[in-house]
């Protein structure tokens, strides 16, 4: 059996999968300004609802009803913060590091409206303009939510 030895190319060659790629990170001024707005809204809406439900969840019950609803569904409310801020970390790193950024804002308009449909199930008939609760401001504010997260999808322009 005779020793075979690696010539330099293929021990470079070998090498060069090991090296990091230069990272690049997009810029948010490359898009339009629709595409700004949109893209600065989600992460408003949802930073906001995320600090709103964990360090004031009593404020986010407006009435008796809510509250004890809540209370049933603290559990499930808490496991859709979590969700919801790992998708907006997932939506960030989207745009800002890959080309996944369309699917991954798929997915969360897909979980948005699950959310949207299942909030408008549980608490939508305690949810009226007579009491506003800043729960109920920040559910009236979902549709906007999701026709933000769909422009998004839609003016999203890759960096060629």
């Amino acid at each position: 059996m005779n020793k075979r030895k690696l010539t330099d190319e293929e021990v470079t060659a070998f090498l060069d999968g090991f090296t990091v790629a230069e990272v690049r990170i997009r810029r948010l001024t490359s898009q339009d300004t629709i595409f700004i707005a949109c893209f600065l809204f989600i992460n408003f809406y949802i930073t906001l609802y995320l600090v709103g439900h964990s360090l004031f969840p009593e404020t986010m019950t407006g009435s008796a009803d809510i509250a004890r609803l809540k209370a049933e569904y603290s559990k499930l409310l808490n496991a859709r913060s979590v969700v919801g801020l790992i998708l907006l970390c997932l939506f960030n790193m989207a745009f800002f590091f890959t080309n996944y950024f369309r699917f991954i804002s798929t997915v969360g308009l897909a979980y948005l409206t699950n959310a949207t449909v299942d909030i408008i199930t549980i608490f939508g008939p305690f949810l009226n303009l007579d009491s506003i609760s800043l729960a109920s401001v920040f559910y009236w504010l979902r549709p906007i939510s999701l026709i933000a997260i769909l422009t998004c999808i839609l003016r999203f322009k890759t960096e060629k």
